[in-house]
């Protein structure tokens, strides 16, 4: 209402974007979609503003507003100068026009979040199995506005910050609330649970739907909000591990614990994509890990891992950390030297050093496909036994 208004007083179409330039209103013929062009340029609308004016070319010029918000980062009011130049009277009403926003952003903002706390408190019993009847889980699915009888997966998103510092919870908080409102965007039929350093997706499937066509749904569904973080910041990587399909709310944390298991395993079993994409995991592709996911004493766990690479970790430091990294990537290149080297940025010379040391440090036979096997799964375990316990090594 309040975009209309500010349309029929400029004579122009009128849109407003959130910081992640996604679309919240448009007026009649403004674009639904945006991005800030490369030549776009301020400029002085001919008054005192507390706002940044730039102006971009294109097909049809716009006039782009930036506004910091209390809650967001910023957000965009965009005119498309179809009918005339935007001037300073009309720069008049779209200051009057912001500050409306600002008041209705304030308000709805309060009423989503107080949502959403209701919303996570609901999910978060259901998930952890800590509804206590029938009677209750009626009442709470029909507060979430789903079929009790759905058939549903929960899907666990995280992320890493290659230039964060650690500690750094605020910034943590903030890039995850950014996430959820991706995922958000990205995923229909779904709810979302804010879990501090992750988010928890319970998405809604169709009960015939594939493996396969699920396991491409969700790539393609990473691959998207991965695009879209990056837009806000470059050194984001996504993670997501998902669970199975199970028929009835009341099974939900069948698939939340599974979801779990398999997002642990993301950094430990999963493939890292050349591209930078995001990094996936499903419950279902876990395999033998599915055994060593009922493990949680480090001892036990330390008995699948070979001798020889338990003297490899009692190696001493620093040299230690260099040949566990080689090691890593001579396994993952196949015991292809030259690859190893490319991916460690050293000679090969060196990468050649390091498995020689590797072979007379542990006795691993590399010719041995069984014994190779023993130690890519020992590798996995002891990325296992440090996230249970940093001290444990």
């Amino acid at each position: 209402e309040i975009l209309d208004v500010l349309s029929k007083l400029i004579r122009n179409p009128v849109a407003v974007y959130n910081q992640n330039l996604t679309c919240l209103a448009a007026t009649d013929q403004a674009p639904r979609e945006f991005a800030v062009s490369r030549d776009a340029v301020p400029f002085d609308p001919g008054t005192y503003s507390n706002y940044t004016y730039m102006r971009q070319k294109g097909e049809i010029p716009q006039c782009l507003i930036q506004v910091k918000m209390s809650f967001r980062e910023k957000i965009y009011l965009v005119v498309t100068e179809l009918n005339q130049p935007f001037g300073t009277m009309d720069c008049i009403a779209a200051e009057s026009a912001i500050t409306a926003l600002r008041f209705e952003f304030s308000r709805q903002y309060a009423v989503t979040e107080l949502e959403k706390k209701f919303q996570n408190d609901i999910i978060h019993n259901i998930l952890n199995g800590k509804i206590h009847s029938m009677g209750e889980l009626q009442k709470n699915t029909s507060l979430l506005g789903v079929d009790i009888n759905g058939s549903y997966r929960v899907i666990v998103f995280g992320m890493t910050n290659e230039s964060m510092a650690r500690g750094d919870f605020k910034a943590k908080v903030k890039d995850i609330d950014v996430l959820s409102d991706l995922i958000r965007s990205r995923i229909s039929k779904a709810k979302i649970h804010n879990d501090l350093d992750k988010i928890v997706v319970i998405q809604e499937v169709e009960r015939e739907q594939t493996q396969e066509e699920y396991r491409k749904n969700i790539k393609k569904i990473a691959e998207q909000v991965q695009a879209d973080v990056a837009r806000y910041n470059k050194y984001l990587k996504i993670k997501a591990g998902a669970g199975r399909v199970v028929d009835g709310i009341i099974n939900l944390p069948d698939s939340f614990k599974e979801a779990n298991e398999a997002f642990m395993f993301v950094d430990v079993a999963g493939e890292t994509p050349e591209d930078g994409g995001p990094q996936i995991m499903l419950f279902a592709d876990l395999g033998i890990f599915k055994l060593l996911c009922q493990l949680s004493d480090p001892s036990m766990l330390l008995e699948y891992v070979p001798e020889g690479l338990q003297k490899l970790y009692n190696y001493k430091k620093p040299q230690r950390d260099d040949l566990i990294t080689t090691l890593r990537a001579y396994l993952d290149r196949n015991l292809n030297l030259s690859k190893t080297a490319q991916d460690l940025y050293v000679h090969y010379k060196t990468a050649v050093y390091r498995i020689e040391k590797i072979e007379k440090l542990t006795g691993i036979d590399f010719d041995n496909a069984n014994e190779v096997l023993a130690v890519r799964i020992g590798l996995v375990v002891y990325k296992m036994i440090e996230n249970y316990n940093k001290d444990f090594i």
